[in-house]
């Protein structure tokens, strides 16, 4: 495999111990869809639409103002060796230095602030002091918010998470030959449940 590319959602998929729908994500064969998820689908766009509109946060997070300058859905990608490339999208990123990512689900937001995602997205954006986990639960209508400061710490155990679970993961794809295996199966269709 000449280049890998991953993400946080696969790499941390992969991480649980998912391997079957980690290496579904990696190769596009997994379309699968929940209500959930395009539940937490319509809302990023809503809250996204709702922001670029109104230059505040969405009225559920408070709808504080944002300084001119802030940017929803940033795509960014990474080289950090010279097989592996991190890819990802940040919800809103304010000016400079905070970025921030929006939830659905019964999750609070204190359980992702426990998480990786920030330290992986430290890695997309080195430049930012903060991430801010803005959690949504649709069935109690209850709204948590919980704040990480980004120290060189974090953005260290970012690349260790990234490079560990890629290499991992790229060398279980190259021993079965998977490439090939994935790469013979016919196209997928999303699935609905």
């Amino acid at each position: 495999m000449k280049e890998f590319r991953a993400s946080y959602s696969t790499l941390s998929t992969w991480a649980r111990g998912d391997f079957d729908l980690a290496l579904a994500m990696f190769f596009k064969r997994s379309d699968f869809d929940t209500p959930a998820m395009a539940f937490g689908r319509e809302m990023h766009e809503l809250w996204e639409r709702e922001t670029n509109q109104t230059g505040s946060l969405p009225a559920v997070f408070g709808g504080r103002k944002l300084a001119p300058g802030f940017k929803t859905e940033i795509f960014a990608s990474r080289q950090l060796a010279p097989w592996l490339i991190l890819r990802g999208k940040l919800d809103l990123l304010e000016v400079i230095d905070a970025g921030h990512d929006y939830k659905t689900g019964i999750t609070p937001s204190t359980q992702y602030s426990n998480g990786f995602q920030h330290k992986v997205y430290h890695v997309l954006y080195p430049h930012l002091k903060t991430f801010t986990y803005h959690a949504f639960n649709q069935y109690s209508k209850k709204v948590t918010v919980s704040i990480v400061h980004l120290t060189p710490k974090t953005l260290s155990d970012g690349v260790e998470f990234v490079v560990t679970q890629a290499s991992e993961m790229k060398n279980y794809i190259e021993v079965n030959n998977l490439e090939q295996v994935f790469a013979e199966l016919p196209p997928v269709e999303r699935v609905k449940t």
